[in-house]
């Protein structure tokens, strides 16, 4: 019976048999299969829904971004007491093969007061369901100020960087190619630099020119003090040429990785390269990264795409990479080892982010993904980076999961595979 299904959820576990069953009478049950779109935005709400089985998701059409509601077994959809929903806001489609229980919203008045537990249940369930909507909002409006920031910072940035790499190219061209500098081990550079100032020092030449006539590896001999300054000017200037060629490239990789990150110019909902995620969320990490981190990356080559939102999987893996450098802060530099890893099977792509910092403490890993908490002094952290990284997750139908003990901490997250084709079946013109 209907009646004794509803009573086994949450939802009705504090409201009288009479109460339940008076809304059984009242509420018929829909299959729904996995992947059909039951909602458009925009369609009339006229009904209270029930999710008796299975797992739905909302997405606006508004929402660049593609952000994603979840709702599973026992959760509550459409009009809820004393809402003033008269349209959908977005869509709905059910994720794995779904069951509804649906009563017209005219019976909602009688609800409330058959069913108090129950409505007062349900309001709380439109108050948290108006506070991810907030808190979705807000984390749209942060990656549509980023990205518009990184168009403005690429656009800047990206034409000066290209004219100081050619015009350094030029000038080394027009200078002549200058040798690179003789490798040499510190002790043997040593001796050499002392043998060569006792040969200028003999000569009555300047001996700060040892230096570089070592590096330019050249034999002084028969050549003035002029001819030498000249030499080691030469080098210097070949060399100088070669550092801010690098640096421009240098700075346009970055241009390149800020606008692969927050995905600019691109479709929200994606077929989305999670390696080439990853490789650029490391760059942005660069400056972090070169302060003592060891990386151990293994991705997997010809790793199956995702289809989902690009902007936010790198969300996911900029919190995960930066609590990893936050952990091992405290070690000493030469000892940090951050672990990057990504593989796949048939069904799902799983992503790995490791640290050999001191762990996270047992009695708190069942609370980390909780919003506000933080095991981070006042100021330094929010609590919301992995609360942020679950819902994201979620939202693409995977899951995420912690293991740590002193030394090890892992953050593994599961993508499924399964999304593209019933995103590609359900929905041919690739909205979400």
């Amino acid at each position: 019976m209907l009646a004794d299904e509803l009573q086994r959820l949450d939802l009705f576990a504090d409201d009288p048999r009479e109460a339940i069953e008076w809304i059984a009478e009242r509420m018929t049950v829909r299959e729904i299969a996995a992947g059909t779109v039951f909602v458009e935005a925009g369609d009339p709400v006229t009904e209270f829904l029930l999710i008796l089985e299975g797992e739905v998701h909302h997405s606006r059409p508004e929402d660049q971004y593609g952000s994603v509601f979840v709702r599973r077994q026992g959760q509550a959809l459409g009009v809820l007491p004393f809402s003033r929903m008269k349209v959908s806001r977005g869509r709905g489609r059910a994720v794995v093969d779904t069951r509804l229980g649906a009563m017209d919203a005219r019976h909602l008045r009688e609800l409330v007061y058959r069913a108090p537990c129950l409505a007062q249940k349900l309001v709380s369930e439109m108050t948290d369901r108006t506070r991810e909507s907030t808190q979705m909002d807000e984390q749209a409006g942060k990656l549509q100020a980023l990205g518009k920031l990184s168009a403005g910072l690429a656009h800047e940035l990206n034409n000066p960087a290209a004219a100081v790499g050619r015009s350094a190219a030029r000038l080394r061209e027009l200078w002549g190619e200058a040798p690179p500098p003789v490798e040499l081990d510190p002790l043997e550079r040593a001796d050499r630099e002392e043998a060569m100032e006792e040969w200028l020092r003999a000569r009555g030449m300047d001996e700060n020119l040892a230096g570089g006539l070592v590096e330019a590896g050249t034999s002084p001999e028969g050549l003035s003090e002029a001819e030498l300054r000249r030499l080691v000017r030469d080098r210097e200037i070949g060399a100088l040429t070669r550092e801010i060629e690098e640096a421009a490239g240098r700075i346009s990789e970055l241009i390149h990785a800020v606008k692969s990150y927050t995905y600019m110019d691109r479709a929200p909902a994606r077929e989305v390269d999670l390696v080439e995620g990853l490789e650029v969320t490391l760059r942005i990490f660069q400056h972090r990264l070169k302060q003592g981190v060891t990386v151990r990356k293994e991705l997997s080559p010809g790793l199956p795409p995702v289809r989902g939102n690009g902007s936010e999987l790198n969300q996911v893996w900029t919190n995960l990479i930066d609590n990893a450098l936050d952990a091992m802060e405290t070690m000493p530099a030469e000892t940090r080892e951050l672990s990057v890893k990504a593989c796949a099977d048939s069904e799902s792509v799983t992503v790995a982010i490791a640290d050999n910092g001191p762990g996270i403490p047992e009695a708190i890993q069942a609370r980390i993904f909780e919003p506000f908490f933080t095991t981070k002094e006042v100021g330094d952290g929010t609590g919301l980076g992995l609360d942020v990284v679950r819902r994201i997750v979620r939202g693409h139908e995977g899951n995420v999961r912690v293991e740590s003990r002193p030394g090890k901490t892992t953050f593994t997250v599961r993508l499924p595979l399964r999304r593209a084709s019933q995103k590609q079946t359900s929905d041919p013109e690739g909205r979400s």
